[in-house]
């Protein structure tokens, strides 16, 4: 319902007590134990919610999980049984912070890792970059891709460093005292050799502020700097999760916009960097999802803004990689009452619909709606169930 995925919006980040999901797997659908603990079989009038499949896959009884055997894609958690990966997906972390517990808090959340509200984060995420700067190098991949001087102004790119970090800290910590720097993510305290001093977390790289619906601040996150083969994510975010500090605040990037602002039409893709370029290059308000397999982070959003259609544009990737594609399939699906469309393109022209857009192909992306549309996601469907059980 709505309801629900309101929830899982407002109220992301909550600590899950991996092993308690893990271990329950053992029940079965029929398994005994307390009603919060058995599973149901996915049917073909009740698929499941993250590969669209309707056998193999199982729902806890009240909704908060799914054991997806199709589709690893913003996995909490992976587990091997009779030689096949089961993929632990979260979906509604308001019922249950563990599968047995009834506390939403989990094990491991206490006072010093709550995280402060987001207008607080806004204006502490605000004072750190005020105290950073834009490299040259970061700069002039922004214009390549698109933006300009003014552009990147606005939406408040900087740069973060590998050296400095600890002066910055503590000028932070400084204005706004230990109590909000302890519950702002990224910002913790450091020790070594009995020594301790603020310092902010992060890879080093270019860092890119998340905006809510009121141009606000809710979470920093980092694209890397040159990262080797192989290596990942390339994006992560801003916590201090790893220190016993806070989890960024997971949600939707809404890139902002001068003046009056049509939201009827709005699209969705993956990846912050890559809504602020589509937004600017096509003038249409396009929303970013935490990652291809969260996409009911949008669908909230999307009503808060008063959008009746949505141009759905994963990355071109989805036709040769399975995860993607079902992802997408499950996104489409749980679109409800808004009317959508498919925004397709030729892979050689860019894997984003922002890579388009920079190498001067806009004009080359087409839609794809109604029947076309959905049997667009039949044949995807088929293809990407297949793919994943050779």
């Amino acid at each position: 319902s709505h309801n629900r995925r309101h929830r899982r919006w407002i109220h992301p980040g909550v600590v899950i007590d991996d092993n308690a999901v893990k271990d329950s797997f053992g029940g079965g659908s029929s398994g005994g134990g307390s009603q919060r603990g058995t599973w149901r079989d996915v049917k073909r009038n009740s698929r499941c919610p993250m590969c669209g499949g309707d056998s193999w896959c199982q729902i806890r009884h009240d909704g908060a999980y799914v054991l997806c055997r199709r589709n690893p894609v913003g996995a909490m958690s992976t587990r091997s049984t009779g030689g096949k990966e089961v993929y632990v997906h979260l979906l509604d972390p308001n019922i249950s912070g563990t599968v047995d517990g009834p506390s939403a808090e989990g094990p491991e959340a206490t006072k010093e890792t709550e995280r402060v509200d987001v207008t607080v984060l806004d204006k502490t995420y605000r004072l750190i970059l005020s105290e950073l700067r834009l490299s040259d190098a970061h700069r002039a991949d922004l214009i390549k891709r698109g933006l300009s001087e003014m552009q990147i102004k606005v939406r408040g790119y900087r740069s973060l460093p590998l050296e400095g970090r600890a002066v910055i800290a503590a000028r932070i910590v400084q204005r706004v005292g230990e109590s909000v720097a302890r519950g702002t993510p990224g910002l913790y305290v450091a020790e070594k050799e009995g020594r301790t001093w603020w310092t902010i977390g992060g890879t080093p790289g270019l860092l890119i502020p998340m905006r809510d619906s009121h141009n606000r601040i809710f979470a920093l996150k980092v694209r890397r700097d040159g990262p080797k083969e192989g290596e990942t994510p390339r994006y992560t975010y801003v916590s201090s999760a790893a220190h016993g500090g806070p989890k960024a605040f997971n949600g939707c990037h809404i890139p902002p916009m001068r003046g009056e602002v049509d939201r009827s039409v709005a699209r969705v893709v993956e990846g912050e960097l890559k809504a602020d370029i589509a937004t600017v290059q096509s003038g249409i308000q396009t929303v970013s999802i935490p990652g291809v397999g969260s996409g009911d982070y949008a669908l909230p959003v999307l009503h808060e803004m008063g959008t009746q259609g949505v141009l759905v544009a994963f990355d071109a990737d989805h036709a040769t990689k399975p995860e993607v594609a079902l992802a997408l399939v499950s996104f489409c699906r749980n679109l409800g009452d808004f009317a959508w469309s498919l925004e397709l393109w030729d892979a050689a022209h860019g894997n984003g619909i922002d890579d388009v857009f920079a190498a001067g192909h806009g004009e080359t992306v087409r839609l794809c709606s109604g029947q076309e549309a959905t049997q667009y996601l039949v044949d995807l469907e088929k293809w990407g169930i297949e793919e994943l059980e050779k």
